[in-house]
């Protein structure tokens, strides 16, 4: 091996190994220390593009899910409303079916005319407090509910109907007239008007439970549509949640760090530093043997 003063080639090179080795090992304690394989652009161009674009899905379908989950309550919250309705008309059916029997005086079935107008008066009170954030659920004021299950795009929604859902529902204490209008949409239930059990016959209540039997069975069909929308956004929720941890599992992949590999990465590194160290003391001597060269 030739010897020169002016141009030192072997600690050039025992330089230049020993900066690359330094620069890997601390690359690979940056990896360990922070858990990520890609902590710049510089590591993975590509991989760090796609894990960008993996996140802004699984955000996205974060909040998704979590619109989700207020419209599940809000369906809850209504579907509530809708079952203290029912219990009030089975109850009004039920105290109807007592007074058709003309065993009772009218001081008795004025009795329970009265306990009927307070029923009636509970379902009109229902369906002005069933609210959720501010919003009346149940007295035609809220038509529709939009509900964003989309990450990607404001087209990927889901309407909930909430206007027909008891809107259609007409009861006039005064009269007893419980009716459901298909064609004309209310606003809610109303009750006035006095009841007199004294001019109630058996007859004339006995026409009335047919209509009561329209109106639960009306109740019910929506709370069915309502437990089909749950449905829906329930399955809807469980398929994004499915993605989201297929995209997480994916981004994983990407820029999370082996280990075990970059474990192993810093110890060769370790070595080869100390290596190359130690080439690079024994490079610099060269020169040192060119002058006891020229002094012998």
């Amino acid at each position: 091996m030739a010897i020169r003063v002016n141009t030192n080639v072997s600690s050039l090179i025992s330089q230049n190994a020993l900066s690359k080795n330094t620069k890997s090992l601390e690359n690979t304690m940056k990896q360990l220390s922070t858990g990520l394989r890609v902590n710049n652009a510089k590591d993975d161009a590509a991989g760090l593009a796609i894990s960008e674009a993996l996140k802004a899905q699984i955000r996205g379908n974060d909040q998704a899910i979590k619109n989700i989950e207020n419209a599940v309550n809000v369906i809850a919250i209504a579907e509530g409303g809708m079952q203290s309705a029912t219990d009030d008309l089975l109850r009004i059916r039920e105290l109807c079916v007592q007074a058709a029997s003309d065993i009772y005086e009218s001081d008795k079935k004025q009795a329970i005319m009265n306990e009927i107008k307070q029923r009636i008066e509970n379902i009109d009170v229902t369906s002005e407090t069933t609210t959720f954030a501010g919003k009346t659920m149940l007295n035609g004021s809220v038509s529709s509910l939009v509900i964003q299950t989309g990450a990607n795009s404001l087209s990927a929604t889901n309407t909930v109907d909430i206007g027909p859902v008891m809107t259609n529902l007409h009861i006039s204490a005064g009269g007893l007239d419980i009716k459901l209008d298909i064609t004309s949409l209310g606003n809610g239930v109303s009750s006035g008007g006095a009841l007199d059990g004294a001019t109630w016959t058996g007859d004339m209540i006995r026409k009335y439970l047919d209509k009561l039997d329209a109106a639960i069975d009306k109740i019910a069909s929506d709370r069915s549509m309502l437990g089909a929308y749950t449905n829906r956004l329930e399955s809807t929720s469980a398929n994004m949640t499915t993605m989201n941890e297929n995209f997480e599992a994916t981004k994983s992949s990407i820029i999370d760090v082996d280990v075990a590999k970059a474990s192993s990465d810093m110890i060769k590194y370790q070595i080869l530093q100390q290596t190359s160290s130690n080439s690079l003391i024994q490079s610099n001597n060269l020169p040192q043997i060119a002058i006891s060269l020229l002094g012998s």
